[in-house]
């Protein structure tokens, strides 16, 4: 498996953003500004991630006071190689010895529209915006993690159309890649009847998740039974890594999207 991103030399937003909701201030986000992707291998399995904190969480002085968050890495993953995005493509390569699969984040794909975006980032509708389909290196393969950002104030339509609108964006693409969907991070307790994904606002975004990834074909891999075991989430030193998945989370989220992988090879 080949990481083309240089770890060095990453450029970090200013400030961290902050998602508000029924959790809190626990959503924080700091997107890492990439450079330009390096030269792709000629056999290259190009697996592009498009997602929120949990794909990747950047890091700056601020954040390693405040919440003790002191790498790049899907939050809470211990390090970069034990969030769902390497595992998952580690058991990938596995099965195409013959190729090199490639690490490409949203980032890398920003549209003219990224620096003008008016929605709330890391939610669907913000994400559409920011993938141009003329990137460079071509993705065989797009995985799509997003949900805890979305805005109840917005609706379902808003939110129906956000998500009609994304993952339809790849259809013109030359070739077209296949994509796979993970669903939403809500934590709760099963053990102790705590399950916020039976209804209200992420009730409403994971049954809207899968309503139009079954539309359009792509594979939906739910994320509940992880954010319902405790033993999945808290580690780190502050509430706002605390709620993310674990390294045994970001396990779960790997398993979850190469059986949807399989599903479609």
């Amino acid at each position: 498996m080949r990481f083309i991103l240089p770890l060095l030399g990453l450029g970090l937003m200013a400030a961290p953003v902050s998602g508000w909701s029924d959790d809190g201030n626990l959503k924080t986000q700091l997107e890492v500004h990439d450079a330009a992707p390096a030269e792709s291998a000629s056999n290259a399995y190009r697996i592009l991630f498009i997602g929120d904190s949990i794909t990747r969480h950047g890091t700056n002085d601020d954040l390693k006071k405040r919440l003790g968050w002191d790498h790049v890495a899907g939050m809470a993953a211990s390090s970069r190689d034990k969030d769902y995005v390497h595992l998952l493509a580690a058991r990938i390569q596995k099965t195409m010895p013959d190729r090199t699969v490639e690490i490409y984040y949203s980032s890398q794909g920003k549209s003219k529209n990224a620096g003008r975006n008016p929605y709330k980032p890391g939610s669907a509708a913000a994400l559409a915006l920011t993938i141009d389909g003329s990137v460079a290196f071509k993705p065989s393969l797009v995985v799509i993690q997003l949900g805890e950002h979305e805005e109840a104030a917005k609706g379902e339509t808003f939110l129906r159309e956000s998500y009609e609108k994304l993952v339809t964006s790849f259809d013109d693409w030359q070739p077209r890649p296949r994509v796979l969907f993970a669903g939403v991070w809500s934590p709760g307790d099963a053990v102790k009847g705590r399950d916020p994904y039976r209804s209200g606002w992420v009730g409403t975004v994971e049954r809207v998740q899968r309503e139009v990834c079954a539309a359009h074909g792509i594979p939906f891999a739910s994320v509940r039974e992880f954010a319902l075991d405790p033993s999945c989430r808290g580690s780190g030193t502050s509430p706002g890594v605390k709620w993310h998945p674990n390294d045994k989370g970001h396990e779960g989220y790997a398993r979850v999207l190469f059986a949807a992988f399989e599903n479609r090879r």
